[in-house]
């Protein structure tokens, strides 16, 4: 997930065209810092109109933008080989999953569901 700074609040939740290819912007953890707006950003890109059928892909493209596939799979098998030394990062791991398909969620119903 990359860092922005902004002069003014961004939204959550932005599309951005160009070159006919769509993009919508995620932004996180929104705060003001020293009179200007920090957040962390991810994006999503599309050229077709989205559907309910791109939640998934949402969701996945959410959840890799902090832990690629090898992250996840280690994350999987320590936590299987040794529950309790793993669980903090498990459940980490599982918020964040939760704020992706919430994320999804908000994206799905703000340009597809108007």
């Amino acid at each position: 997930m990359e860092k922005a700074i902004y002069d003014e609040m961004p939204q959550a939740i932005e599309e951005v065209v160009s070159a006919g290819v769509r993009t919508i912007v995620m932004r996180f953890n929104i705060e003001e810092v020293d009179g200007h707006y920090e957040c962390e950003e991810a994006t999503f890109n599309y050229k077709e109109q989205l559907t309910d059928a791109d939640y998934g892909r949402l969701v996945t493209s959410l959840v890799r933008e902090k832990y690629s596939a090898d992250q996840m799979e280690a994350l999987h098998n320590n936590y299987l080989l040794n529950p309790e030394s793993y669980r903090d990062d498990m459940a980490v791991m599982q918020a964040w999953r939760q704020t992706a398909k919430k994320t999804a969620e908000e994206v799905l119903t703000t340009f597809l569901r108007q």
